[in-house]
């Protein structure tokens, strides 16, 4: 469990996995988490991302709950290479613009950037103030993201 913890360097404000590793989460609540909004000395900020979850490496995060986390972009996850979600709770996560930037505020529940599953997920009332509140999936040419309701059938493509 990782309730209110920062990242200072604005990468995953309880967990980051590093590229070439892999992660398994089960079981897990990550409440109120936040990556820290580090300022230049010039002026602006760098657009932080994933406000529980930075994920560079393969991450599946099953039976777990994600609520209340902030970021620039990404509330609770922000995966570069894709995820697998299954059975999980996202819920009140946020992200906003960052000050002096020209991107962030995308994605409130997730940023997933490779192929990614998502299934059984329930993700609510979750905000962000540039885009879609939900889930962000610029995935590359041939790549899908599918997300499946309960019953295994799916419900969309990205």
């Amino acid at each position: 469990m990782a309730i209110g913890t920062q990242s200072p360097e604005g990468y995953g404000g309880a967990l980051y996995v590093n590229f070439g590793s892999t992660a398994t989460i089960t079981g897990s609540s990550f409440v109120g988490n936040i990556t820290g909004y580090r300022t230049y000395t010039t002026g602006g900020a760098p657009s932080t991302k994933g406000g529980a979850i930075l994920a560079g490496g393969d991450i599946s995060v099953r039976d777990s709950s994600f609520i209340g986390n902030r970021s620039h972009n990404g509330g609770a996850i922000y995966a570069f290479n894709g995820a697998k979600l299954i059975n999980n709770i996202f819920s009140g996560n946020s992200v906003t613009k960052a000050p002096g930037s020209a991107g962030g505020g995308y994605g409130g529940a997730m940023v997933l950037t490779g192929p990614s599953t998502v299934i059984n997920n329930t993700i609510t009332a979750n905000r962000a103030s540039e885009n879609t509140g939900g889930v962000i999936a610029p995935v590359a040419p041939g790549e899908s993201v599918q997300i499946v309701r309960g019953g295994g059938s799916p419900s969309c493509r990205v």
